[in-house]
Formats: C-alpha cells, sequence, structure tokens
C-alpha cells in the first residue's frame, strides 16, 4: 500500500515537472495558456497596447520587408543573410492622459505602408474572431500609427511632402477612423487642389454623418478659391446623392455653401429629392433661412 503510495506519489510530481517546462518554457504571450488569461478578441485595442513591437524593416526593390516578433503585427519571415539591416521599432498606444509628443512612440512612413498592405494579404497578426475584428483592429492601428506619425513630424517642414502623400493615401481608406486620421492631417496642411481631389473622392459616397459633417470644415477653406466649385460640386453631390444620414446631415449645414450663384442648383435638387424626406425638409429649410440671411443684410 505505502508503496503504491509512493509511487503515485513521485509520478504526480514527474508529471507536473513536465507541464511546467511545457508551458513555462517561453514567455506566456506564446505558449497555450495565453488564452486562459487574455482574449484579444473581446479588445479590439489589445494588439494597440503592446509595448514591445519589434521589426526589422528592409528595402528591396521597392517591397517593404518586415519581420514580426512577439506580440508584432505582421507575419514572422525568414530574413535572407544579405537583409542585414535590421531596427527595433515600438508601436504602443499614446497615453490619454499626456499630449507629449515625446512620449509617442515612433512609427515610420514605411511601417504604415506595410500595415497597408494587410488588407490585402489578410495574414497579419490581427484576431479573426468574425468577419469583420480583422479589418476593424486592423484599422484602430492604422489610425493609431497615422496619429502617431502626424504628431512626430507636423512641425518638421521636410516632413510635409511625406505627410501629403500619406493624407492623401490614407484619406482612401475604407476604414472611418483611418479617413479621420487622414482628415486630420489634410486640415493641418496648406490648402491644395490635389488634396480636395483625394478628400472629395473618398468621402463622396460615404454614409458616415459625423466623417462628412467634419469634412464641411476643411471644405471651407477653398470656398473663395479657384476650387470653390469643385467644393459646390461635392456639397450638391452629397445632398442629393450620398449616403442616408450624411445627406440629411448635410442638407441642414449647407448655408455657408449657399451663394447667388448655385441657389438654382439647390432649388433643382431640391425637386428631384423625395418631398417629405427628411433631406429635403432639412434642405428647403436651409434655403429659407440662407434667403431670410440674404434679405436681413
Amino acid at each position: 500500500m505505502k508503496k503504491n503510495i509512493r509511487f503515485g506519489f513521485i509520478s504526480g510530481m514527474l508529471f507536473l515537472s513536465l507541464v511546467s517546462v511545457y508551458f513555462f518554457r517561453e514567455p506566456l504571450s506564446r505558449h497555450p495558456l495565453q488564452k486562459l488569461f487574455s482574449i484579444p478578441a473581446l479588445d479590439p485595442l489589445y494588439f494597440l497596447k503592446q509595448t514591445e513591437l519589434q521589426r526589422q524593416v528592409k528595402k528591396s526593390k521597392g517591397e517593404i520587408r518586415l519581420q514580426g516578433f512577439t506580440n508584432g503585427y505582421l507575419p514572422k519571415r525568414e530574413l535572407s543573410s544579405s537583409e542585414s539591416k535590421q531596427r527595433d521599432l515600438h508601436f504602443s498606444e499614446p497615453s490619454k492622459h499626456s499630449q507629449d509628443d515625446s512620449k509617442l512612440q515612433p512609427v515610420t512612413k514605411e511601417e504604415l505602408m506595410a500595415l497597408k498592405q494587410c488588407y490585402a494579404t489578410q495574414t497579419c497578426n490581427f484576431p479573426q474572431t468574425d468577419p469583420r475584428s480583422y479589418e476593424f483592429a486592423l484599422g484602430r492601428a492604422i489610425a493609431l500609427g497615422l496619429k502617431n506619425y502626424f504628431e512626430q513630424n507636423k512641425n518638421n517642414l521636410q516632413s510635409l511632402e511625406d505627410l501629403t502623400a500619406l493624407a492623401q493615401d490614407f484619406i482612401q481608406s475604407r476604414d472611418g477612423f483611418v479617413q479621420d486620421q487622414a482628415l486630420d492631417i489634410l486640415a493641418y496642411l496648406p490648402p491644395s487642389a490635389e488634396n480636395l481631389e483625394s478628400l472629395t473622392q473618398a468621402l463622396k459616397d460615404s454614409s458616415d454623418g459625423d466623417l462628412i459633417e467634419k469634412s464641411l470644415a476643411e471644405c471651407k477653406r477653398y470656398l473663395n478659391s479657384e476650387n470653390g466649385e469643385k467644393v459646390d460640386q461635392f456639397v450638391q453631390h452629397i445632398v442629393e446623392s450620398g449616403g442616408h444620414f450624411s445627406s440629411q446631415r448635410i442638407a441642414s449645414q449647407i448655408i455657408p455653401f449657399i451663394n447667388e450663384k448655385n441657389f438654382q442648383k439647390y432649388q433643382q435638387i431640391l425637386a428631384r429629392l423625395p418631398k417629405e424626406s427628411v433631406a429635403a425638409r432639412n434642405l428647403k429649410a436651409s434655403m429659407e433661412e440662407y434667403l431670410l440671411l440674404k434679405r436681413g443684410s
């Protein structure tokens, strides 16, 4: 009896030792117990909160190759011996209690463009627990990276060209968070026909009422310029053919965009809109208020 108890005790200790070696031979973030302590699918910012993101970056024939390590975004790749340039990069969420630029983790233009490629590859390290979880987490990562890059480079005149290119590129994103951040950069940059063209092409069919409303502030900068007609076309398209909520909201806020030259055009749009629609009622109210203001002046 005692021999059996002793044998069972020794066997149990040996089993626990083997289990310990298996589970704790490497960091918790890489072994199966991670699932018991962390559920990334419940927190879309999980991948943004890792403070030890390291990547190896190398340009080769116009391509950016990155190697992800523990909790990295990008899939791991084997680098050849010729790809010897390496640098450690860190990408994490900035403190919500501080706007100190020095505390923002550095992000490069190459990193942002590499993250963009994750849409096409669908192989980057973002949760895929439902049909939209991957793109949602990826969009938040890009938006945060774009914000960090902007904060770090907005006062550097040599970076204006890169900021402009990134803003024009990412305003075309299908993610609202990314578009919102790109719009912030466009608002910071000097007005240009190219910037306005990027904005109007990207947002003309958007159903995001908040984003469209925010874009109006940027459009106002172009009203009295040679690009005023482009602004008219954009606003009129949103009111008549834009997303449902965008059309309703913008129709109630277009008084600054109405003038003697385009008033008739808005009358034509009003006639084509369903009479009982919210957009039609809002547009009619805006036009009536415009006339009252004009008479008062």
